[in-house]
């Protein structure tokens, strides 16, 4: 079954300067790319907000996926010194239209 995966992360703590927030965001992109089966889209906060925030909407097919992806960003946040990234998941569901 199809998982529909959120991944949010940010830097409203300013642990990071802007160079850093860059490659953090650039880690956590590349992977989802490399190992979703689907990306919905990335959405971010503007850039003169006065936090940095950004989500990954995307889907997986296999489980051992999931479980690689959540290792990785633990490591990628473990390395960037943040607390936590949030994960919002669930099967895709999809509404017909009558169309």
């Amino acid at each position: 079954m199809t998982q529909g995966i959120y991944v949010c992360i940010g830097n409203s703590d300013d642990k990071l300067s802007q160079e850093d927030w860059h490659l953090f965001f650039n880690h956590v992109r590349v992977l989802i790319e490399r190992h979703a089966s689907q990306v919905y889209g990335v959405w971010h906060s503007l850039p003169a907000e006065r936090w940095q925030n950004a989500c990954f909407g995307f889907a997986v097919e296999r489980s051992e996926k999931i479980e690689f992806i959540k290792m990785r960003l633990a490591e990628i946040g473990a390395q960037y010194h943040q607390d936590w990234i949030s994960w919002v998941a669930g099967p895709t569901e999809q509404i017909t239209t009558g169309e």
